[in-house]
């Protein structure tokens, strides 16, 4: 699993879709007769296609009803499905949920006095989804501009030394983990304005093609907060920027639909720093570029945001780019889409 795959990840519903009323008794009765692979199968083709909030609040009330083995990969999905609403707080609830859980069945597992037992495990190795619930609190920690405390968490998914476990699933599950925390800190440490660590960053992405264009994504906004320089990083990525714009559609594990917004985002965020070095004619192309896949996606807040920053400066502009950013203005028009006055 990828770490963005873990933190991005998205599922599609049809939200009149009869799937909860329908499955939720069969989950509990497959429950009440031990049958856990029918219930993991039912919740994976729940959790399939019913991804929005009032189907996440419905599978709530499902988590604490079903056995513990279960109610690990279902506290994943939840966890993620919360975390792709962006609802941080109940994203945090069941990750930390999820490591308890773990924890505990871990701790059974290897007691001496229990090794005789056969015990029913989960899909993946125990010990993953501790390091997995680490994860994914450092991630909402990040989100949530607190970084001391993502490496702090950072530091908890990297400390292995706990696991007994060393077969080569075991082993690949750990390196895995490890690779995530190796990237992670560059990351963490930058957006704390550790400038140091940007070119070993740009070059552990580099070598990842999925990572490159979600790592600009930060990099360019710690530009902008501690006022570095990285035009030559923007020049050599400009071409997959540019080949993001015109094809759209997914990056690596992030569906169309979420990373839309980022890279609005990330369009206006590029215009920005290139106004700011007073590269007039690049930074508002971007910014144009950001304001059309804005009214695209109906994001209102970074169409006001294009839109603030082209008039502030609109008597510096070309006539050329004044005809741009009025054709754009006209089409939305006429689709009878909200457009921000003068």
């Amino acid at each position: 699993m990828n770490l963005e795959e873990g933190y991005f990840y998205s599922l599609y519903v049809n939200e009149s879709s009869p799937n909860w009323r329908r499955l939720g008794p069969f989950i509990m009765r497959c429950a009440e007769l031990g049958k856990l692979d029918c219930i993991v199968q039912a919740i994976d083709m729940m959790m399939d296609q019913e991804n929005n909030l009032d189907c996440a609040i419905q599978f709530e009330s499902y988590i604490q009803r079903v056995p513990d083995k279960v109610q690990l990969d279902a506290l994943k999905d939840l966890t993620n499905t919360f975390l792709s609403l962006r609802k941080w707080n109940k994203a945090k609830t069941y990750a930390l949920e999820m490591g308890r859980i773990a924890r505990m069945l871990y701790a059974q597992k290897h007691d001496q006095n229990r090794s005789n037992r056969k015990h029913t495990q989960p899909a993946k190795p125990l010990f993953g989804y501790i390091l997995y619930s680490d994860l994914l609190l450092g991630s909402i920690a990040a989100d949530n501009d607190d970084y001391d405390q993502a490496l702090y968490y950072l530091s908890c998914y990297e400390d292995q030394s706990w696991i007994i476990e060393s077969d080569e699933t075991a082993e690949r599950t750990k390196e895995q983990f490890c690779e995530w925390a190796r990237g992670n800190r560059y990351l963490y440490e930058l957006m704390k304005g550790n400038i140091e660590v940007l070119e070993p960053y740009i070059e552990y992405v580099s070598s990842r093609e999925n990572e490159v264009l979600r790592a600009l994504f930060k990099i360019i906004q710690a530009a902008n907060m501690f006022h570095f320089e990285i035009e030559r990083y923007l020049e050599r990525f400009e071409g997959l920027i540019r080949e993001h714009l015109h094809r759209g559609g997914t990056v690596g594990s992030y569906p169309g639909h979420l990373i839309d917004d980022r890279f609005a985002n990330f369009l206006t965020d590029i215009g920005e720093y290139y106004l700011r070095r007073n590269n007039i004619l690049k930074g508002i192309q971007y910014i144009l570029d950001g304001l059309e896949v804005s009214y695209r996606i109906n994001s209102s807040v970074n169409i006001a945001r294009c839109c603030t920053t082209i008039e502030h400066i609109r008597s510096k502009l070309s006539y050329s780019v004044l005809q741009r950013y009025a054709a754009i203005r006209s089409e939305q028009k006429s689709k009878r889409i909200l457009v921000p006055e003068k």
